[in-house]
């Protein structure tokens, strides 16, 4: 089976959920055989972590999109006539008649929370690729009603639900290794993963609920904090009840989920969610919003709300205070966890590969 694998996400972020996605395929895929694996818009020379990581130096490449328009670019890859699947990481399809085009799609974000030129632009190039692609892969349930609800006429299309998996280093850690990693002074904390900025994400609903559960946040990711930011947080939390780490690896942001109490995720929307499922591995409770994919990922194996309410969240987190009602969310999420596994993900999205090629 011929397999063109487009790398155009290495190329737009540095990190994020779609290249971590894009990562796990990869790194799978290069040790499949019977595989005949070409790359499209590829570069060794990436400041993408994920990339750093993978060795594909034994994969022809087909070339790289012009200019600076590059990423709206759908190549017609005349160099390859025999039948192939093509299967982008970012939204473009293959304009040549021989080949089959796979999408996968994340969410609908754009859809829901922007406008003007970045929705434009944005929507076109996903509507583009969905329309022009044979087989669809959806990250959740939640994703795909979404691309039904703003795209009905891809309703005929061949869909599939192909959930994320959860990273291996995303452990419980024996607490005796973590003594020497103490924050606030011992004292109990919540954690808060993620981007900030945009609004749906509800980060100050985060800050609100420490101050009034009285324990201390630990926020993680995201760029540093703004100006504005820390005025607001200042104005919440005392100096010393607050913390933030940018740029942190894996190694440590499992040893922050091992720590804290619970983690907060407050999000109005997610297209899959994947901290949830890193901070259930770790043996650390969530709290967060029920709306979009987030119940389909926690099910009954965490605290979801049903209300944007920072008075509701600090109630919750004094209850996980209580040791055997922490204790039996703990097992919960581990349990739960066991549904997700990147090597699922693998399979199902090879089979699918197969599943179209063959028809």
């Amino acid at each position: 089976m011929n397999l063109i694998l487009d790398n155009i996400i290495f190329s737009l972020q540095d990190a994020g959920g779609i290249s971590n996605y894009w990562y796990q395929i990869l790194k799978r895929i290069k040790k499949e055989e019977g595989l005949h694996i070409y790359l499209f818009d590829d570069s060794e020379k990436s400041s993408n972590i994920f990339r750093q990581e993978l060795n594909l130096s034994n994969f022809e490449h087909l070339g790289k999109s012009p200019g600076l328009v590059g990423r709206y670019t759908n190549p017609k890859l005349a160099q390859l006539s025999e039948k192939a699947i093509f299967h982008s990481s970012y939204y473009r399809y293959s304009r040549n008649s021989k080949h089959i085009n796979i999408t996968t799609v994340h969410d609908f974000t754009y859809e829901h929370y922007f406008s003007g030129i970045q929705l434009y632009a944005h929507t076109n190039q996903k509507r583009k690729a969905l329309v022009n692609s044979d087989g669809i892969i959806c990250v959740s349930e939640n994703t795909k009603r979404d691309m039904l609800y703003f795209f009905p006429e891809l309703a005929d299309k061949k869909i599939i639900v192909i959930p994320h998996g959860v990273g291996t280093n995303f452990y419980q850690i024996d607490k005796k290794e973590l003594k020497d990693k103490v924050y606030f002074d011992g004292r109990p904390f919540i954690l808060y993963v993620g981007d900030r900025k945009a609004l749906y994400k509800n980060f100050n609903l985060t800050v609100r609920a420490s101050k009034l559960s009285g324990l201390p946040l630990a926020i993680i990711g995201g760029s540093p904090l703004s100006e504005k930011e820390q005025t607001y947080i200042k104005a919440k939390l005392q100096t010393e009840d607050y913390i933030h780490f940018n740029g942190v690896s894996n190694e440590e942001l499992n040893e922050f989920y091992n720590q804290a109490l619970c983690l907060v995720y407050p999000s109005s929307y997610e297209g899959f969610g994947l901290p949830l499922l890193e901070a259930q591995s770790a043996g650390c409770p969530v709290i967060a919003m029920n709306t979009s994919s987030i119940p389909e990922v926690v099910e009954e194996s965490g605290i979801l709300l049903e209300e944007e309410s920072p008075q509701l969240i600090a109630e919750h987190i004094k209850q996980l205070l209580v040791e055997e009602y922490r204790n039996d969310l703990v097992q919960k999420g581990l349990e739960n966890v066991k549904r997700f596994t990147w090597n699922n993900t693998f399979q199902k999205t090879l089979d699918f590969y197969k599943e179209l090629i063959n028809q």
